[in-house]
């Protein structure tokens, strides 16, 4: 996976979603969703994604 990563707070997300989606399909970067600093969720391009089964 790129650890060619950037942050992007998540009070910043929703004006930025279409550059951190296509940052993640296009440049196959790693965007880290944070708040207050710390990080919560990751974005991932799909090739570097995996899936979770129902348990």
């Amino acid at each position: 996976m790129s650890e060619n990563a950037r942050e992007v707070p998540m009070n910043e997300f929703g004006d930025r979603l279409g550059d951190v989606i296509g940052r993640a399909s296009m440049l196959g970067e790693v965007i880290y969703l944070t708040v207050d600093g710390t990080r919560v969720a990751k974005i991932v391009p799909h090739e570097d994604a995996w899936f979770r089964s129902p348990a």
